[in-house]
């Protein structure tokens, strides 16, 4: 089903209504490297509206052009502003952060053999090299 706005721009798809859905912050593209039909998204609760340490969210795929959307992980470590700070390494990896055992971690989700890799850091950006990335320690932000 596609829609018009504005005759400027052809919606192609949109998320199910029940839940409440969000790609991440404004830094983050959704799409990865060659803009094919998977897209990463954070999925929440219906009607969510406050922030709380046990509410879990889940990490998907979504496969927009047939409507699927692939729940692959879950999440302790996110916010409304920047989720769990879920990005593309490529066009079959994710990273996004994680609380495992008290600690913040990122996990690197490889998407064609469905397995993780949990990294001892948290992750908040990537530069375009892949190499080098910038981490926030996270519980001084929160008590800040």
């Amino acid at each position: 089903m596609t829609f018009k706005l504005n005759n400027l721009a052809e919606i192609v798809a949109s998320t199910p209504k029940n839940f409440d859905h969000s790609v991440g912050y404004h830094d983050i593209k959704p799409f990865n490297e060659i803009n094919d039909r998977l897209i990463a998204l954070n999925r929440y609760p219906l009607n969510t509206l406050s922030h709380s340490d046990n509410l879990n969210i889940d990490i998907c795929l979504w496969d927009y052009e047939n409507s699927k959307i692939e729940i692959i992980d879950s999440s302790y470590a996110w916010s409304w502003e920047q989720g769990a700070r879920l990005q593309w390494l490529n066009k079959n990896e994710l990273i996004y952060n994680k609380i495992l055992d008290g600690e913040f971690v990122s996990c690197i989700y490889q998407i064609n053999e469905k397995k993780s890799l949990h990294l001892s850091n948290p992750i908040y950006s990537i530069s375009k090299k892949k190499n080098e990335f910038l981490n926030i320690n996270y519980f001084r932000l929160w008590q800040m």
